[in-house]
């Protein structure tokens, strides 16, 4: 499943990739000047502050579902075992129609 991983991230690479670049060209109603001089500090502080908090439950939750995915696949069985246990139950749940388990006639031979 690593290949759903990388294509996100990949997805999201492009994505930010083009949309930095249209707000850096003239067609862009709102410019991306990437002059350093222009940032005001004090502002910029206050923004990742509010943006840190409200950052924390996201990330929170993320890691929830990653840690208890991981635990539950921990307790899950390998290939091997998983079909070893289905073919015990499907020959537990039938066994009375099996030829083995089948009460044989008197008049058989």
């Amino acid at each position: 499943m690593a290949g759903a991983g990388i294509a996100v991230v990949v997805y999201y690479l492009i994505g930010s990739i083009v949309l930095i670049g249209y707000l850096r060209s003239a067609r862009a109603s709102l410019r991306l000047p990437f002059d350093m001089r222009l940032i005001e500090w004090r502002l910029l502080g206050d923004i990742l502050r509010v943006g840190g908090l409200s950052a924390i439950g996201t990330i929170q939750s993320n890691l929830t579902v990653v840690l208890v995915t991981g635990a539950v696949g921990l307790f899950a069985p390998t290939p091997s075992q998983a079909t070893e246990s289905r073919r015990g139950w499907i020959t537990s749940r039938f066994r009375c129609c099996s030829r083995s388990a089948a009460p044989r006639s008197p008049w058989s031979a």
